[in-house]
């Protein structure tokens, strides 16, 4: 964070009196306002959103007036951050909702709900997204037309909004009430709207009721290998580690597993292994080795997975982090190190390209990423990464940071196409890295609990 304020104060980008260090709470009202009519720009809202952040309670009546100003509601097309020929929508009120959303001011529904009639659709979403962050009582009859309606958009941005307010531990009795059965019916209506959409249904009953979702979710109407929202049910329930019975998974899981490798079955199927791994069941075990040596990409890493929880791990990489807020990275055992450089990499390129690997400080621990692919039988990826390497020259890219940053200014200047290349093949290489991670996890499990 201060990194980044002191980069907008180097190209003062920030408000003067922010720069200055002034405290928000002496700016004036007037001073608000211009700050908010800042977030008109496109390119403004990064810099000025901090200090509208840190006036607090004293920005959400100026917030409030943006909402009823037809300037913010207007809806522009910007090629800024996309590619050659690429371009997208924005609207300013997205930023003056994102500064309303933790304060929740009740007088803003009467404002938004106009909204949801707007003209444009990303205006009707925005509008359903904030007045279930709302969690007031007017705020339910319409989010149960929303959420009974056809509109898949706005009707996934209403779940998100539900889902931010619960997470804060808001929202009145009357809407909790009132979302659990309005979600519910969303789930049992099967209604085809993206599984990707819906993800967030059973994780807000789950919070609204736990005991009572947690009875609904798991039971025989749910748990069955045609209902359409079968994943992301089994999903909520191994995130919040409730345990299924077996007797109930079973059938589940034979049912499931002569479609197991087909869409839409292979991701469920793979929950389930996770559900039952979560039991104990004598056939657990079996089951996720099987589904590991099909190789495939959905099922695979869940079978990994279940093959962890089976030997007592859960989240292998939420237990490296947790390490490393207590221990440097080279006082981990080598098998921690190994997963760590090879997970960091992993993210790293997938996010960035090989680039901001060496770039980021991951770059440090290269050479541990590279034993750690050939401990794990991952040698196509390991390839990839020593060919990148090469690029920097014999002695190889340096492990200090600032030193491979310079470095990496003239790697792009003379391969910039060969970079390119090695990008594609590391996306091809590491399609199951995720699987070997997990084996690499299962087969030292010591060192990750």
């Amino acid at each position: 964070m201060f990194a980044r304020l002191f980069f907008l104060i180097l190209f003062g980008l920030l408000p003067v009196a922010f720069a200055q260090g002034q405290n928000p709470e002496a700016i004036s009202e007037s001073e608000i306002w211009r700050l908010v009519e800042e977030l008109l720009q496109n390119d403004a809202p990064l810099t000025y959103c901090e200090t509208l952040e840190r006036a607090g309670e004293r920005a959400v009546p100026h917030l409030l007036r943006a909402l009823k100003d037809p300037r913010f509601r207007q809806v522009h097309t910007t090629t800024a951050g996309m590619l050659p020929g690429g371009s997208r929508e924005w609207s300013p009120l997205r930023h003056v909702l994102a500064l309303l959303a933790d304060h929740r001011p009740a007088s803003a529904f009467q404002h938004l709900k106009p909204l949801l009639n707007h003209d444009h659709s990303i205006i009707r979403s925005m509008a359903a997204q904030a007045i279930g962050n709302t969690g007031t009582d007017p705020c339910v009859a319409p989010l149960q037309a929303i959420l009974a309606g056809d509109d898949s958009n706005m009707g996934w941005a209403a779940l998100r909004g539900i889902h931010h307010c619960l997470t804060d531990g808001a929202g009145s009795e009357r809407f909790r009430a009132a979302m659990f059965t309005s979600v519910e019916t969303l789930l049992r209506s099967e209604k085809k709207w993206s599984l990707f959409k819906i993800k967030k249904a059973p994780e807000i009953l789950i919070r609204i009721d736990a005991k009572r979702a947690k009875r609904l979710l798991s039971s025989e109407a749910m748990l069955r290998h045609d209902f359409y929202g079968l994943y992301v049910v089994l999903q909520a329930l191994n995130e919040r580690n409730v345990s299924i019975p077996a007797e109930r998974l079973l059938p589940l899981i034979e049912d499931l597993y002569d479609a197991g490798r087909k869409y839409p079955y292979k991701r469920p199927y793979g929950e389930a292994l996770i559900a039952l791994a979560r039991t104990k069941h004598p056939k657990a075990k079996s089951l996720a080795r099987e589904a590991l040596s099909w190789n495939d990409e959905q099922i695979s890493p869940r079978a990994a997975t279940a093959i962890c929880v089976l030997h007592g791990i859960d989240q292998p990489a939420d237990f490296i982090l947790d390490e490393l807020e207590k221990v440097a990275f080279d006082d981990l055992t080598q098998p921690q190190r190994y997963y760590a450089a090879v997970r960091f990499l992993k993210w790293d390129v997938d996010n960035g390209g090989l680039v901001a690997y060496f770039l980021n400080s991951s770059g440090d621990h290269m050479h541990d990423a590279l034993a750690g692919l050939k401990a794990m039988e991952a040698q196509s990826v390991a390839d990839v990464l020593q060919s990148a390497m090469s690029m920097f020259g014999e002695t190889g890219p340096a492990k200090e940071q600032r030193t491979r940053r310079a470095q990496v200014a003239k790697v792009l200047g003379d391969h910039s196409k060969r970079i390119e290349t090695l990008n594609k093949e590391f996306f091809e290489a590491s399609k199951l890295l995720e699987v070997k991670l997990l084996s690499f996890a299962a087969d030292n499990a010591d060192h990750f609990r």
